[in-house]
């Protein structure tokens, strides 16, 4: 296994790879992790891909060995599906297999609409393209919120408790 660092846009990325070299002959297939997740948690899988296939994990910013920036607008979907596309350009991986959990599916999701030339499939686990009807979306947007000034009430420590207990 290889552990790579990236500085792209002035951030630390964290990446994870089945290889320590790439090899054209074989296929990318890239691990996007979910919310408080982290590349680590595709490990397990690195070793049961078939050939041709290789394994690459990305640190979502903010989350596992990735930066943390301060700055709220490096956390929106643009420049994050702006910062995968950079990344792969960087590792020069094009035409992969991206595979994504929950909020790494989501991204997945909008990465391929954005970029579907370079994407050959895409794999989706606990995933949905989102939130259809208006009055739900709208139910979401308060549920986040309320979410969000819990955790600037009781901290960030209580509110990865209450995470990780949900089923």
């Amino acid at each position: 296994m290889n552990s790579i660092k990236l500085i792209i846009e002035d951030v630390s990325i964290h990446v994870l790879t089945s290889l320590n070299e790439w090899d054209k002959t074989k296929i990318p297939v890239v691990f996007l992790h979910g919310f408080m997740g982290s590349a680590n948690e595709w490990k397990f899988i690195f070793n049961k891909l078939p050939n041709p296939f290789f394994a690459v994990s990305i640190d979502l910013i903010g989350h596992g060995k990735s930066e943390s920036p301060k700055q709220t607008e490096l956390y929106t979907e643009d420049f994050q599906l702006n910062l995968l596309n950079r990344i792969l350009a960087k590792l020069k991986i094009d035409n992969y297999v991206l595979a994504g959990y929950s909020m790494g599916g989501r991204l997945a999701i909008s990465y391929t609409l954005k970029f579907p030339s370079q994407v050959k499939a895409l794999i989706l686990e606990s995933t949905t393209a989102g939130i259809e009807e208006m009055e739900l979306r709208k139910e979401r947007i308060k549920s986040d919120n309320q979410l969000a000034e819990r955790i600037l009430k009781d901290g960030i420590i209580n509110f990865v408790d209450h995470w990780l207990s949900l089923p």
